[in-house]
């Protein structure tokens, strides 16, 4: 018997809720997201997404260039 080397965390699909944007399980009816929230607080919650995932992008961003940096001076070194 082979066993995945990555299992899925993952049970069952999701969608994607044209309400808030956001994704819930494909056994839930409704978005746990938004469903008990009025429309200015989904659009609060819209907007706080969006300054989580504009945070994330910069988190990348500055990883990539420090993973520049060390390449470079790990080249640097080798190359001496």
């Amino acid at each position: 018997m082979r066993f995945p080397l990555f299992p899925s965390l993952r049970t069952g699909g999701s969608q994607r809720c044209e309400r808030c944007g956001l994704r819930f399980p494909t056994s839930k009816e409704q978005c746990n997201h938004c469903s008990k929230l009025s429309d200015t607080e989904v659009e609060s919650l819209r907007r706080r997404v969006e300054r989580e995932h504009a945070g994330h992008a910069e988190l990348g961003r500055v990883f990539l260039i420090l993973a520049a940096v060390v390449m470079a001076l790990v080249m640097l070194l080798v190359l001496r």
